[in-house]
């Protein structure tokens, strides 16, 4: 029996049949898989992108002889009460 569910197909097999009834179900939990791969990987380039845009923010308010924002600094692993000691 041949049935559709959330887009993919899956087939029923009688116990016993063993290795097809196995590789669908690989195949129905490669799907799966791969969005935790994605969404991995679109987290991994996010915090890169964050981790960047916190260094430029807090490079541009130093040069600029401002206090960086506590969160930008917090993003690098910089303590914000030792970055205040420093005199911009």
């Amino acid at each position: 029996m041949s049935r559709r569910h959330g887009g993919l197909a899956f087939i029923c097999v009688v116990p016993g049949a063993g290795r097809p009834h196995l590789s669908v179900i690989e195949l129905l939990d490669e799907p799966l898989k791969t969005g935790r791969k994605m969404h991995r990987a679109f987290h991994s380039i996010a915090s890169a992108l964050s981790t960047l845009r916190a260094a430029i923010a807090v490079a541009s308010a130093a040069e600029a002889h401002r206090r960086p924002a506590a969160s930008d600094l917090r993003r690098l692993g910089i303590d914000a009460t030792k970055f205040a000691s420093i005199h911009l």
